[in-house]
């Protein structure tokens, strides 16, 4: 895989940093329509520089699929917007979380020991993916970055 963008999370009035984020591809692209037509393997690894408890992230994911979901996707996914949310633990400062996507299988969470499968189909996978890359980001410098438009270089590539 390949490191198509990466960006610094920032939140809030006073842009407290929350985490680093990396996107690695088969195959950069700067287009994130096209990066979630795509039929390959993505993966999204988040880097904390600020401890985050498991609350407030599972209550971060929660909102981001309510903003991104189609009311038909929500309802089509309930079960696994569900497993995901469950799925994500606390993420003590300098811990990181990576968000697989592998065809034909489906979304994995890696944090730590901790490892959440979600066998589901490249529409989940889509939607979990347009959290970062579609128009409801984090931050819209978040999706720019995972786009390689900005910034330059935050995290070392691996």
């Amino acid at each position: 895989m390949k490191l198509n963008g990466e960006a610094l999370c920032e939140w809030g009035f006073f842009k407290f940093d929350l985490y680093k984020i990396a996107l690695w591809l088969e195959n950069t692209c700067s287009d994130s329509e096209e990066i979630l037509q795509r039929d390959e393997a993505r993966c999204l690894e988040l880097r904390f520089v600020r401890s985050l408890d498991e609350g407030d992230m599972q209550k971060a994911y929660r909102e981001s699929f309510r903003v991104n979901a189609t009311s038909l996707e929500k309802k089509q996914f309930s079960r696994e917007i569900k497993i995901f949310i469950d799925g994500v633990k606390a993420a003590p400062k300098r811990s990181s979380m990576r968000i697989e996507s592998l065809p034909g299988l489906g979304i994995t969470i890696i944090q730590g020991e901790s490892k959440t499968l979600i066998e589901s189909s490249k529409g989940f996978q889509d939607l979990v993916f347009r959290m970062y890359l579609g128009e409801k980001p984090p931050t819209k410098d978040v999706r720019k970055g995972l786009l390689g438009q900005h910034p330059p270089k935050v995290l070392p590539a691996e």
